[in-house]
């Protein structure tokens, strides 16, 4: 298959829309949040849980084929993705769908979670169910990114975490408010802290004025 490294999230978004299997894939706004997430992060260690028939799985994909070109800076390590999925036809599906051209023997695919051998630095839940396994071995300063609502997950994870680890969270939608994304920052600097803030009373702003106009807030916009 052709790679996909040149392919924007709307590019993405677009070809996996047409597949089959695409009823419950990521929005184009989540795969766009995830793609700035990775480059301002740039983890070496990345797992996805639930890869599904692709769709966010081409973003981390592309993420790794950009390496090609040369390492990050001050980077040494090349990135690794673990594609969780249990399902058997979205396995077939997802090697099937997702385009890449030299990083095969970097993409781990599993039935189940399991604990990798490094600290994770870039977690995707992008299905899954309410285990807090996924967050037990999460590295200094890594990145959670949990596509669409899944409150209960997140739930999961601040339960484990507050008061032990110190960490950030916001959750961002599009301008249509329907669903986005929630992102959280283990270990974060002050400017951060102050960053996130911003984007909460944004968010909630723009969520405010939505129900005041009568709109629906957080709901899966239809393709």
């Amino acid at each position: 298959m052709a790679g996909g490294a040149s392919m924007t999230p709307a590019d993405v978004h677009a070809r996996f829309a047409a597949l089959p299997g695409s009823e419950q894939i990521a929005s184009e706004f989540a795969l766009s949040g995830a793609r700035w997430w990775l480059r301002r992060r740039r983890p070496t260690c990345i797992w996805e849980v639930g890869g599904g028939i692709g769709c966010l799985s081409q973003v981390l994909v592309n993420y790794l084929e950009s390496w090609q070109n040369g390492p990050f800076p001050r980077q040494t390590a090349y990135p690794r993705l673990f594609v969780e999925e249990p399902d058997e036809w979205c396995y077939h599906a997802w090697h099937e769908n997702v385009r890449m051209e030299a990083w095969p023997l970097a993409i781990r695919w599993s039935t189940e979670f399991y604990e990798p051998d490094e600290a994770i630095d870039f977690l995707v839940i992008d299905g899954g169910d309410t285990r807090g396994d996924y967050y037990a071995n999460l590295a200094r300063r890594a990145v959670i990114l949990w596509e669409g609502g899944r409150r209960e997950q997140r739930r999961v994870f601040r339960a484990m975490w507050k008061g032990v680890r110190p960490f950030v969270m916001a959750t961002c939608r599009p301008a249509d408010r329907s669903k986005g994304y929630t992102v959280a920052l283990m270990e974060p600097t002050f400017g951060e802290r102050a960053w996130f803030i911003g984007v909460r009373m944004r968010e909630w702003i723009l969520d405010a004025l939505a129900r005041a106009s009568g709109r629906a807030i957080g709901k899966r916009r239809t393709m």
